[in-house]
């Protein structure tokens, strides 16, 4: 009855996992036609998955949710002194806060069989490719710039990210297809980070199966010096190519004019958020109110864009030099046990996360409004507890034996 249940849970799951996936280019079609409507759409649809399958979540795991539901409740409050004039923004951050993302959390908590959600991971690819067409000829219709377009670029990086890991896995064409295509497309799109985000995952891929894959980590260096000593001569004929077909890749002409390290406005953002953490270095803004400061002096576009654009940044400027420091060390600490300890579907699932997701929350982005990086947090800390107590249990086992034979 118990197993019965758990592969029931991880089926249950599983599929919210792949409905986000596939639901990303609809919301942000969504965020285009209707705004912030759309958020309640979201909220919507994931309350009714945990109304579904709340049957599902109890256990032990219930202290670790409790725990930060009541660090991330207490910073809220402190953050709505801050937030003095402009309650409506403060509303719609924690909506989004603890509404839309912090329930991931609790789903990658409950996971127990990650290579369960991997396996139902490679069968929605199809439907993430169709879901990402409508995407991009929204954009196309709604006369929106895919030059520079983040929506279209971010949106098909999970999908891209898959296709490249099925085709490491696999090895067949369908998935070797669907990432060049993918990879292209943002490429031709122009958005560096997905590129970043692309990147580091195959590198910890390579290292994550060092022994199987030193074959492919002999080509990727050969490759990469080919690239390296035929900088110039590749850039022009990409250039050549562009222009032939008129797709005007920002990435790639960026490149060429030495200009892809350009900030846009970032370096001014950062040290506005690092100037207010030096006022309150101890306890820090509280959540979200450096926006405030940073839409006022630097971006004067809206609060809810006006975070920092860096993971780090966010999190020590929001809860101070001390906490702040200590909670990287802690998701740091998390990580690198995850990868030490877990088995290969686990550290790939985390590996997969953590590319899509907190790499892009190191250049763009807000942990505040990211489900995947709740879903990361919840499923390192799952893989961590759950070990510690398969440990205990075997200790236990074998101390009884060794009682018993005195």
């Amino acid at each position: 009855m118990i197993n019965d249940f758990n592969i029931k849970k991880d089926i249950f799951l599983s599929r919210f996992i792949n409905f986000y996936i596939c639901f990303v280019p609809i919301y942000y079609i969504l965020n285009l036609t209707i705004h912030e409507k759309c958020h309640y759409i979201f909220a919507i649809i994931v309350l009714l998955f945990f109304l579904f399958g709340i049957k599902y979540f109890n256990g032990f795991k219930k202290k670790a949710i409790l725990y930060l539901i009541s660090f991330l409740i207490i910073f809220l409050i402190y953050s709505f002194l801050g937030y003095m004039g402009y309650i409506y923004n403060w509303i719609g951050m924690v909506f989004m806060l603890l509404c839309c993302a912090f329930p991931w959390f609790i789903v990658g908590l409950y996971v127990d069989d990650f290579s369960n959600v991997i396996d139902r991971l490679k069968k929605i690819l199809f439907f993430a490719w169709i879901t990402n067409i409508l995407l991009i000829v929204y954009c196309q219709y709604a006369g929106r710039p895919t030059n520079g377009n983040m929506e279209i670029s971010y949106s098909i990086l999970p999908l891209c990210i898959l296709s490249l890991y099925f085709s490491l896995k696999c090895k067949k064409t369908k998935y070797i297809v669907s990432f060049i295509i993918s990879i292209l497309i943002i490429i031709g799109v122009g958005s560096r980070g997905p590129l970043l985000c692309i990147l580091a995952f195959f590198i910890l891929y390579l290292m994550n199966n060092f022994n199987k894959n030193k074959i492919l980590i002999f080509v990727f260096i050969i490759i990469s010096a080919v690239l390296i000593f035929n900088y110039n001569a590749i850039l022009d004929g990409l250039i050549e190519i562009c222009q032939k077909y008129e797709i005007n890749s920002r990435t790639i002409y960026k490149i060429k004019n030495g200009t892809i390290k350009d900030d846009n406005g970032r370096i001014d953002i950062q040290k506005s958020a690092i100037e207010q953490l030096n006022d309150s270095p101890f306890f820090g803004t509280g959540i979200g109110v450096e926006r405030i400061k940073i839409n006022n002096e630097v971006m004067r576009k809206d609060i809810g864009s006006s975070y920092p654009h860096n993971f780090i940044i966010e999190i020590v400027t929001q809860y101070g030099y001390i906490i702040g420091s200590l909670i990287i060390i802690y998701l740091i600490y998390l990580f690198i046990k995850t990868l030490l300890q877990s088995n290969i579907k686990e550290k790939e699932f985390i590996i997969i996360l953590f590319s899509v997701e907190i790499v892009r929350l190191m250049l763009s982005s807000s942990y505040l409004r990211s489900p995947l990086f709740f879903l990361w947090l919840g499923s390192i800390v799952n893989i961590v507890y759950r070990r510690r107590v398969n440990e205990e249990y075997s200790n236990n086992i074998t101390n009884g034996l060794t009682d018993s034979r005195n």
